[in-house]
């Protein structure tokens, strides 16, 4: 019963957050940071196998990247990690299609020391998928990244739009051993331009362990390396190291 009351919830909120002035998206924004630790808090209950964040020992966050790779961004945001104090390292989830029409960048992910993760072959929301289509789009993915993985397979999924189903889950669970990661410090980033609310929300989630979530992409990558200017130094300052996902999770209490 409480997790269908928890269900039900989430989906007031997320009906709530997306019809806030509908042509404000900067409201939308603000509005679901307001909400965020209530969205958060239902979300962990209703997707109860997702790491929300990692426990650790260690004074570490994972750095996320959803939607790579793309030809305006994906080598800035590279290069700024590559010149960053701390080697910072990131789990960058990828869309098989943009990284099938993008070998070069998939490989320089690889020589920068960072993981690639699977984030289905196209960029459309992953609980609207049949099963039959859902694993199509993660066997696709997963034929694209094998060339630039040291094992088989990648190690994480990440659902396009945050939300799968429990046979999708059961899927990747039973078939793929794949450990399926969401987030606690979600500024929204794609939502708005607002880059000094987005960093503000990141300071208010990340405490060790912490996973944070940014994108790629043409616009939003641009806008992630802005974000990354003043977040990876601020961390740095506070005595966090930026790992990947994997390395964070190996750390794992």
């Amino acid at each position: 019963m409480q997790l269908i009351k928890n269900k039900l919830l989430f989906i007031v909120a997320v009906l709530l957050l997306s019809s806030c002035a509908s042509n404000e998206k900067s409201f939308r924004s603000g509005v679901y940071r307001l909400a965020a630790p209530v969205t958060l808090g239902v979300a962990r209950n209703i997707y109860a196998e997702a790491h929300f964040d990692i426990p650790t020992g260690e004074n570490w966050v994972a750095l996320t990247i959803d939607d790579a790779p793309n030809s305006t961004a994906t080598q800035k945001i590279l290069e700024l990690l590559a010149g960053s104090t701390g080697d910072p390292h990131a789990t960058f989830f990828i869309v098989g299609e943009y990284g099938a029409n993008h070998p070069a960048l998939l490989q320089a992910i690889k020589d920068g020391d960072h993981e690639l993760g699977n984030h289905t072959y196209v960029d459309s929301p992953t609980v609207e998928m049949t099963l039959t289509e859902f694993v199509t789009s993660v066997e696709r993915t997963n034929s694209v990244l094998r060339d630039y993985l040291d094992e088989d397979d990648p190690k994480w999924f990440r659902p396009a739009y945050a939300r799968y189903t429990s046979q999708q889950a059961g899927y990747l669970r039973d078939f793929r051993n794949y450990e399926i990661a969401l987030g606690n410090a979600y500024p929204y980033d794609f939502g708005d331009n607002n880059i000094a609310a987005a960093i503000r929300h990141i300071k208010r989630f990340v405490r060790p362990g912490a996973i944070i979530i940014l994108h790629d992409g043409p616009e939003n990558g641009l806008r992630t390396v802005q974000i990354l200017e003043q977040i990876l130094p601020w961390l740095s300052g506070e005595g966090y190291s930026v790992k990947t996902l994997s390395e964070l999770y190996e750390s794992m209490d």
